[in-house]
């Protein structure tokens, strides 16, 4: 059984699904050779004409460039332009760009200086002897992208080939009606379109070459086989019909063979470059110019002189009409491609680009406007048409409704544009319009898509780098934790005497608590040691006393001189010296009892502030009693007239303050005494208070309790005290009344007078 390459060897040609048989009307451009179209005033040049990103401008406004200067840089795949002619920059400014859009784009604007003068050109010599990288590399300084349409760079598709191809196929087929570049450049050049095959071959090293070539171009088919007689190259005359000159339409015709879904002709084992494109190729490397034109077909029954040109990128499509004299008036319409792929221009000041192979302007009556778009009526026309074997239908379905996902399903991206479903359709719907407006937005998705999931990327690391410096820090400071609980178990040995040093501290501390607690228990209250202040005190109220009974006698020994002898005053002296005496050991019983008094409520804990204020009023009492017996002293004296009278009531009144000093002094000793017993109940509640924060933590305060019943014994003892102290110190100025009255009497007697 024969192999495929034997097969197609041999000749052989298969077919591919669907397709159509529009009007070719291709001869109107064929009568006359390929012309060249003077230049214009001024040139418009987009500085990204092919498939990929743009260069970056080396020129600016002001500068004059020379033809085959290099305008913009051709870096990371992208494509450099080059001045089409020798000229002055205008301008870098957007201008509408060659698309149905006509959305502006970024575009150099130069004004020709028509001297045509070229810079230095660059061809390699010899060039079937040099490597084939350095042919690549010439081939993408020069510019060249694919002339057939789609504009993908030809050095990319060249290094991105596999190391073994089994056919290199060079596109002649030019199949879409009034086209006719390709078909007249194979014509008038079929030996430079040779030599340009000859460099592919060096470069691919393919088993077999192929050109494909519709049997309607019969004139082409025989100048590229008289060409190419010395090359192991076959030409292959291909049935006329539309598309045929697809890639993946051309790789099935000549080779059998279906390049994949979402593949390329590489997976089939097959390289594709168009006519013009080798044409292109050949000038760059053997005769050193870079691509700056193009054949290009202006046609169309508007057009009064169509044909094939020669025409410098960047010319006006207005120009180029002009050249050709059109004829406005029988076109409303201006095509830039042919009438199956084409696009209606929004106006005719669109430049010319790498990609433009036709400028058609039609008559009405040639090619009428599109009816109005009716529903689809599920007829399988455009199904049985479609050379990709696809449901054009539900597509449409799909694009029209916004179902992008299901369109991607259905292979959207597998459809050629080729509008041969749109040419059958009998409900006259721009199907291919609504497939490249799906496209468009499934692409616009696809790099939103792309950016988020380089942000969640950058997101997601971000995260883990912030994990992993978390971790570092929890493992840096479980290390620092180690280290410090090491040096706390280094230590460990000063912690422990620190420790046995409380201790012993704290031991002792309760030692002490519990000596002192013993010591109270044992002794009972403690009195305080303020002898010598009472002793001071008292002294001082006894020299105040002596000086008021010293000045007391002598007043009263100044009255007595006047109205009684020496003898009467001498009486009254031992009267007053033994009243005096009285009241001392009165007062030296009441100090010794306050004295015990005071001992006694030294062990009190705690008194009660209304008793002290119930013993002030006593003592008050005892102040009012005896100024109420000096007023009735006076008042008796008041009633004697003679001296004696008179010393008589100063003798009375002595002995009544004699006695009121004696009870004020025995008021004065109560006081002191209750001060004192208040000042060691004080004391002794700080003591108490002391030793219940010492003893806080004894689980039973039965002590407590057992003190409460002797502070309470103590406070009735010391009130007991006081009780007899007053009863002392009243019974003691009865006494000294009653004394004071028996010597009134004795003075009132007869016999003294």
């Amino acid at each position: 059984m024969e192999t495929t390459f034997e097969l197609v060897k041999e000749g052989k040609l298969w077919d591919f699904p669907g397709g159509i048989h529009p009007p070719i009307r291709k001869e109107v451009s064929t009568a006359h050779p390929i012309k060249r179209f003077p230049l214009p005033d001024h040139l418009y040049l987009p500085l990204k004409q092919h498939i990929g990103r743009g260069g970056r401008l080396l020129v600016a406004v002001g500068d004059s460039v020379k033809k085959g200067q290099q305008l913009t840089t051709g870096e990371q795949g992208a494509l450099p332009i080059h001045a089409p002619t020798s000229g002055k920059v205008e301008a870098i400014t957007d201008y509408p760009s060659a698309h149905p859009s006509a959305l502006p784009e970024p575009t150099l604007v130069m004004r020709p200086d028509g001297d045509e003068a070229w810079v230095t050109k660059t061809p390699i010599d010899n060039p079937l002897q040099q490597p084939a990288k350095r042919l690549i590399q010439h081939i993408a300084d020069a510019g060249i992208a694919g002339l057939g349409g789609a504009g993908f760079p030809a050095a990319r598709k060249l290094s991105g080939a596999p190391e073994e191809i089994e056919f290199l196929i060079i596109n002649g087929a030019e199949c879409e009606p009034y086209i006719s570049c390709d078909d007249m450049l194979m014509r008038e050049h079929a030996r430079e379109i040779a030599l340009g095959i000859e460099l592919l071959v060096h470069i691919l090293r393919p088993k077999l070459v192929l050109v494909g070539i519709e049997d309607d171009k019969q004139q082409a088919i025989t100048a590229i086989t008289e060409a190419t007689s010395t090359l192991n190259v076959e030409v292959r005359a291909i049935p006329t019909k539309y598309p045929s000159g697809g890639e993946k339409q051309l790789v099935q015709l000549l080779t059998g063979r279906e390049v994949p879904s979402d593949g390329l002709p590489y997976d089939a084992g097959v390289v594709m470059h168009n006519v013009g494109t080798t044409f292109a190729i050949k000038r760059a490397i053997y005769d050193g110019e870079p691509l700056l034109e193009r054949v290009v077909t202006v046609t169309g029954d508007a057009v009064g002189q169509p044909g094939n040109y020669w025409a410098h990128f960047g010319t006006p499509v207005r120009h180029l009409l002009e050249q050709a004299n059109y004829q406005s008036k029988h076109g409303r319409r201006i095509i830039m491609g042919g009438p199956m792929m084409g696009f209606t221009l929004p106006h005719a000041n669109i430049p010319l680009v790498k990609i433009s192979n036709c400028i058609l302007a039609p008559s009405e009556n040639e090619l009428p406007l599109a009816g109005k778009e009716m529903p689809c009526i599920r007829c399988g026309q455009c199904a049985d048409a479609c050379p990709a074997s696809l449901l054009p239908q539900q597509l449409f379905w799909y694009s029209s409704h916004h179902e992008l996902e299901k369109a991607r399903e259905y292979k959207l991206f597998d459809c050629i544009e080729c509008g041969a479903c749109a040419y059958v359709c009998p409900s006259e719907i721009p199907l291919v319009h609504y497939y490249r407006k799906a496209k468009s937005e499934l692409r616009q998705h696809d790099a939103d898509a792309l950016k988020s999931e380089k942000a969640r990327i950058r997101f997601e690391a971000r995260n883990e780098r912030l994990e992993q410096e978390k971790l570092a820090r929890e493992a840096k400071h479980r290390e620092a934790v180690a280290k410090r609980q090491a040096a706390v178990a280094g230590r460990q040995g000063a912690q422990d005497a620190v420790a046995a040093a409380l201790a012993r501290v704290k031991s002792k501390q309760t030692t002490e608590v519990a000596d002192a607690k013993a010591s109270v228990d044992a002794q009972g209250n403690l009195v305080p040691d303020n002898q010598q202040a009472i002793d001071a005190r008292e002294q001082r109220k006894a020299q105040a006393a002596q000086r008021r009974a010293e000045k007391v006698a002598q007043s009263s020994q100044k009255d007595s001189s006047a109205t009684t002898d020496a003898a009467h005053s001498a009486d009254n002296t031992k009267t007053t010296v033994a009243a005096a005496v009285a009241r001392a050991k009165a007062k030296a019983e009441a100090r010794k009892e306050a004295q015990d008094n005071k001992e006694v409520a030294s062990n009190n804990e705690v008194v009660d502030n209304a008793r002290t204020a119930n013993e002030a009023m006593d003592a008050k009492k005892a102040a009012v009693a005896a100024a109420v017996a000096r007023a009735k002293a006076k008042a008796e004296a008041k009633k004697s007239n003679d001296a004696a009278q008179i010393a008589e009531a100063d003798s009375t009144q002595n002995t009544a303050t004699a006695a009121t000093i004696e009870d004020s002094d025995a008021a004065k000793a109560a006081k002191k005494a209750a001060v004192a017993a208040a000042v060691a109940r004080a004391k002794a509640k700080a003591e108490a208070k002391k030793q219940a924060q010492y003893t806080a933590d004894e689980p039973s305060n039965s002590d407590v309790k057992q003190d409460e019943p002797d502070s309470k014994q103590a406070a009735i003892a010391a009130a007991v005290a006081k009780a007899k102290a007053k009863a002392l110190a009243r019974q003691e100025a009865q006494k000294n009344q009653q004394a004071a009255s028996s010597e009134q009497a004795t003075d009132d007697s007869p016999g003294d007078k």
